[in-house]
């Protein structure tokens, strides 16, 4: 475990139905609290939703169309193509050719700019859990600019 998200699900496009926090490993997959796959402490009822995943410091996304989810499983897959995420531009490729979101948020407006290099610097060289450690090693350093300078100007696309 590397961090956590908030997973929303939406019964439309801006229609917020549930959210709860959840647990993300070092691979990507996305875990319930207890460390499983299974979400059924939540409460989650059957039906079609739409997906948003936000983390600290990432641009937050959304599945591009409605999935089912039944008896609190979730089963959903950003990272298999460009077009899972709503919108344009959505994700960005690795070069392992898998997509993830975009790296860079630091305040958490929903697009990643130059107020994103002030979380940065404000947290210059601390350690621990930061929302200027972009590259999430652990330490806030020059090397978080580099992934805003990547992915600037880069925004959400939730509605």
């Amino acid at each position: 475990i590397v961090d956590w998200v908030l997973i929303e699900l939406r019964s439309g496009l801006t229609t917020k139905a549930k959210r709860f926090a959840a647990l993300l490993n070092n691979d990507g997959h996305v875990l319930n609290i207890d460390g499983s796959n299974n979400f059924s402490n939540q409460n989650i009822p059957d039906g079609n939703y739409y997906l948003v995943i936000y983390h600290r410091n990432h641009l937050p996304v959304m599945s591009s169309s409605i999935i089912s989810i039944k008896n609190s499983v979730i089963n959903y897959d950003f990272t298999t193509d460009i077009n899972k995420a709503y919108g344009e531009n959505a994700l960005i490729k690795l070069p392992n050719g898998k997509f993830a979101m975009y790296a860079g948020d630091g305040d958490k407006n929903k697009k990643i700019n130059e107020a994103d290099y002030t979380i940065i610097k404000n947290n210059i060289f601390s350690t621990g859990y930061k929302d200027g450690d972009i590259d999430m090693n652990g330490i806030v350093n020059v090397l978080d600019y580099s992934l805003i300078n990547k992915n600037m100007n880069y925004k959400s696309n939730l509605l």
